[in-house]
């Protein structure tokens, strides 16, 4: 759950929102695994960052958009690269608020492991028209 489901139907994602000079459509957001600089074993951070955009075929940007962890040498709002395999989660968030995918936030909110609201995730996780 969570992770499995996100990586299952991030080509969805990629084939409906990404356009072809390889910005992507407003709202969409990528969950980026960043591993501790010292390579601490076992010591990661996963942020949402957005807006982003495609450099190559698996390697894409955006910009921090939550506070990371301390001492990880990132900030909100700094523009970071990564690769596809660092990709956690996909989201988009629709003009009214509501958001598809999401899939790790919403299994941290079945889990009681996360402060947010289950309120503005859309029922569906992925658009019917994607299917």
């Amino acid at each position: 759950m969570g992770v499995k489901d996100a990586r299952e139907t991030l080509p969805s994602f990629l084939r409906n929102l990404q356009n072809s000079n390889g910005s992507f459509m407003p709202g969409a957001a990528f969950r980026v695994v960043f591993k501790s600089p010292n390579n601490i074993p076992n010591m990661a951070d996963m942020l949402w960052v957005t807006p982003i955009s495609t450099i190559t075929n698996n390697k894409f940007s955006g910009m921090v958009a939550e506070v990371p962890l301390p001492n990880f040498g990132l900030n909100i709002g700094e523009t970071v690269t990564f690769s596809g395999s660092a990709i956690v989660d996909w989201s988009w968030t629709q003009r009214d608020g509501t958001v598809f995918g999401g899939f790790t936030s919403r299994a941290e909110i079945e889990l009681g492991a996360a402060p947010h609201s289950s309120n503005l995730l859309h029922p569906e996780r992925i658009p019917a028209d994607w299917k």
